[in-house]
């Protein structure tokens, strides 16, 4: 069996965000410079979204943090904390406009491989509420039983996203108890608008045979009572679910596009670095005295950053 390198990166930098989001929230006393350093990470190397560590650093970190904390069931937390608004970054919008749980963890494979590289991510729908997760380690890839604690605290926290009320995981296998993958079963409470149409769907499957026997034995009776009162339950709770489901959408709709503007400004940012270095690379090799190259640096930073003062 090949082996994967201890310093590959497989985990990307949102997941040690959210853990440091939740030191903000709960631990604010903890020296996470000291933290990062004692894993090998560096401060903007967790801002980056891009950047990927290796298996190596998240038992670094998680070891250190386990120590400071003195709670052992940290990565779980952290799991669930992706669904707080103190998080609310790219990801978080981009899930939001998937309209609800289920359209979610259909695309877990896309959306896991945006934190992790080291497993097979699949899902399989049982029901409109409720699925099966199976992660499968990449062959070499020994994670650890924290990391399967954290993946239940994620898939907690995407139902929460849209319910904000906690799912129950049935863990029913587990490659730390011997098992060939980890397997979850995600059940979680239907939004209004599938309530109501199921209540719609019932209420029809009842009325529509009410009616039915009602006009065999007094046609009267069912046209002028049976049939209207029908009609009028069956349209009431379809536009209640067409009203809800909108609301539903609207608020869908209105994430997408806060994700939209967080994705310009960051290619704004980006476009802004790439020019910068390229301007200062251009001042350093074009210039031959100190003066002029701090001048040129100068003002290129001024151009291409947020800042209103600075000291060299």
């Amino acid at each position: 069996m090949s082996e994967v390198n201890v310093h590959q990166p497989l985990y990307n930098s949102k997941i040690i965000d959210i853990y440091l989001k939740l030191l903000d929230k709960k631990y604010p006393h903890i020296d996470q410079l000291s933290l990062l350093r004692h894993a090998e990470m560096k401060p903007y190397q967790v801002a980056d979204q891009g950047h990927w560590f290796s298996q190596d650093q998240i038992d670094r970190f998680y070891e250190k943090l386990v120590q400071l904390t003195d709670n052992k069931s940290i990565a779980r937390e952290a799991g669930r904390f992706f669904a707080a608004p103190e998080v609310m970054n790219i990801m978080q919008q981009y899930i939001l406009g998937m309209l609800g749980p289920a359209n979610v963890f259909a695309a877990l494979r896309k959306t896991a491989s945006n934190f992790s590289r080291s497993s097979l991510y699949d899902s399989r729908k049982l029901s409109s509420n409720q699925v099966e997760i199976t992660v499968t380690p990449f062959e070499g890839v020994h994670e650890k039983p924290f990391q399967c604690l954290n993946r239940q605290g994620f898939f907690e926290a995407l139902p929460m996203l849209f319910t904000n009320k906690l799912p129950r995981i049935e863990h029913t296998e587990c490659i730390f108890e011997g098992g060939s993958c980890c397997r979850y079963i995600v059940t979680w409470e239907s939004s209004p608008s599938i309530l109501l149409k199921q209540l719609r769907n019932i209420s029809a499957a009842f009325l529509i045979p009410a009616t039915v026997v009602t006009a065999a034995i007094s046609p009267w009776s069912a046209l002028t009572i049976a049939l209207p009162a029908s009609a009028a339950i069956i349209t009431l709770l379809t536009m209640a679910s067409w009203q809800s489901e909108r609301k539903e959408s609207l608020k869908s709709l209105h994430s997408l596009w806060a994700s939209a503007d967080q994705l310009i400004e960051q290619l704004r940012i980006n476009h802004n670095n790439t020019l910068l270095s390229n301007e200062i690379g251009h001042a350093i090799s074009s210039q031959t005295t100190v003066d002029a190259i701090l001048e040129n640096v100068v003002q290129s930073l001024e151009k291409r950053l947020d800042y209103d003062r600075g000291m060299v």
